[in-house]
């Protein structure tokens, strides 16, 4: 199982030190400058955004994409100036490096921020899954979709027109070994132009979160580990 970074840094030197970082903790790395990261973020989903504090606005905006994402990414904020911290934690870092970085600094805190990671993963770890599903909007047209995946905090979905961002939908379908459809309400979280989508479920009633949990973990194929095991480099 593949876990997926998101690196937004014009910052080369960096840019290659946490390249090599992350990869040794088993994280594919994609690198991009700030535009690019919010493109980024609303058409895949990432285990771990680290974003460069160089331009603190953009950074910001990194941070609050991250933060709407379907499966929030554990967040890494890179930093000159210490003084900002507090900021920074207020605009949702999870973790926070400081420039110039060093090894050392990068080992420790990423092992911290993957081991995260990995438990976020297993928690809203969703299973692979091909049904029929009927996506309704909230203007009331019926959308048609494949239903590709399933967790207890969202689903992925391949619908026969292209959602937007932030849309209100309500999901309807019916699992296996199930004879009653389950009707799930939520907002596309991230959406791209091939119809394929990411929904985040909004106020489930506790029976039905506590249906899909059981359902997810009966479901499941093998769960990533809880801690990461750093790959030799």
């Amino acid at each position: 199982m593949t876990f997926q970074a998101l690196l937004v840094s014009k910052d080369e030197q960096a840019t290659h030190l946490l390249t090599l970082a992350l990869a040794g903790f088993g994280m594919a790395v994609h690198s991009c400058g700030y535009p690019d990261g919010v493109c980024q973020l609303a058409e895949q989903k990432f285990d771990c955004v680290l974003v460069d504090y160089d331009d603190p606005h953009s950074a910001a905006l990194i941070l609050q994409n991250a933060e709407q994402a379907a499966i929030k990414p554990v967040t890494v904020a890179l930093l000159h100036d210490q003084s900002d911290v507090r900021g920074v934690f207020g605009a949702g870092a999870n973790f926070v490096l400081y420039k110039p970085i060093s090894e050392l600094q990068a080992e420790s805190t990423l092992r911290a921020a993957t081991a995260l990671a990995r438990r976020e993963r297993r928690r809203a770890f969703r299973v692979p899954v091909q049904l029929p599903v009927e996506i309704r909007t909230a203007n009331g047209t019926d959308i048609e979709g494949i239903l590709l995946d399933l967790s207890e905090d969202g689903l992925d979905v391949l619908s026969s027109q292209p959602l937007y961002r932030s849309a209100a939908i309500t999901a309807v379908f019916c699992l296996p070994d199930q004879e009653n459809s389950i009707e799930l309400r939520g907002e596309v979280a991230w959406a791209n132009p091939n119809g394929e989508c990411g929904m985040r479920f909004i106020d489930l009633p506790s029976p039905t979160r506590q249906f899909l949990k059981t359902w997810v973990q009966a479901n499941s194929p093998v769960l990533p580990p809880d801690e990461p095991e750093p790959v030799s480099q």
